[in-house]
Parts: C-alpha cells; sequence; structure tokens
C-alpha cells in the first residue's frame, strides 16, 4: 500500500540529479569569473528558478500526511491538484522582493520563483475526502486511506 503512494522510488532521485546537473553547469561560469557579485547573482539565479519545499511524509492509521513548509509564500500562491491518474501536485511561487535603487546585496540565500512536488495517491482513495490547510508558511495535506475490501458471503439464489 505504502508503495502505491510513494510511487517510484527512484523518480525522486532522477530528479534531483538533474537538479544537481543544472546547478552545477550554472555554477561554473560564476566560479570563474572575477567579479564575486557577479559570482553570488549567477549561482542565485540558477537556485531561484529550481526550489522546492522540503516535506515530510507520515503514515498514520487513518491515511497519510504531507507536511510542506513553505516560508513566505501566501495562501493564495499555492494550488493542490488532483489528476485523473491519483497524482497529488502542490505548485505555487514565492516572488523575490524588490532591489531598491542604492542597494547592494551582499548575500542572498532564500529561494525564490516557481515550484512543484507531486505525490501519487493510493488507488481507491476518495478525492472528496482528502483535507488541505495552511497555517503559518506550512500546508498540511491529509489523505485518507482507501476502504479495504471486505470479505463478505454471497446469497446464493
Amino acid at each position: 500500500m505504502m508503495d502505491d503512494f510513494f510511487g517510484d522510488p527512484f523518480h525522486e532521485l532522477r530528479r534531483m540529479e538533474k537538479t544537481l546537473n543544472r546547478l552545477a553547469s550554472a555554477a561554473a561560469p560564476a566560479a570563474q569569473s572575477e567579479d564575486a557579485s557577479k559570482a553570488v547573482a549567477t549561482t542565485n539565479a540558477s537556485s531561484a528558478a529550481c526550489w522546492w519545499p522540503s516535506v515530510d511524509l507520515r503514515e498514520t492509521d487513518a491515511g497519510y500526511q504531507i507536511i510542506a513548509e513553505l516560508p513566505g509564500v501566501k495562501k493564495e500562491d499555492v494550488s493542490v491538484d488532483l489528476s485523473a491518474e491519483g497524482l497529488l501536485t502542490v505548485k505555487g511561487a514565492k516572488a523575490h522582493e524588490k532591489e531598491e535603487k542604492g542597494e547592494r546585496w551582499h548575500a542572498v540565500e532564500r529561494s525564490y520563483g516557481s515550484f512543484q512536488r507531486s505525490f501519487r495517491v493510493p488507488r481507491g482513495t476518495d478525492p472528496a475526502k482528502i483535507s488541505a490547510e495552511y497555517a503559518d508558511g506550512v500546508l498540511r495535506l491529509c489523505v485518507p486511506k482507501p476502504a479495504q475490501a471486505q470479505p463478505m458471503k454471497i446469497d446464493i439464489k
């Protein structure tokens, strides 16, 4: 049952490998730059385009809980969708602060831009029973376990 929830166990590893390769190739010109401020800007520009929120997945007797940290993201900038194939997708965006004239940034370590995380829900899950709550930058999704088929006696007529 848990395998249905997590889907392909190597999907996240492949996604992480692609992201690391993209970050490494984007950081290479920055490392060769003689101007340190350009190096910071180049590195952060690449990380801004591919951030994803940290997520905890927990199984309870009643179902599964997905808890995503979305610091600085407004509730109206987050959406949760369930596809016909059973893929639960959380997506949204976090806007970068505007640079004011005369300001000089020395470090930018926070992530900005759009994000998307997807999770496969177990077959037979009732979509109407999936719930989502958002408070203090934390999104909590509850996915109930599907009802188990119960053995029953069938009368012969």
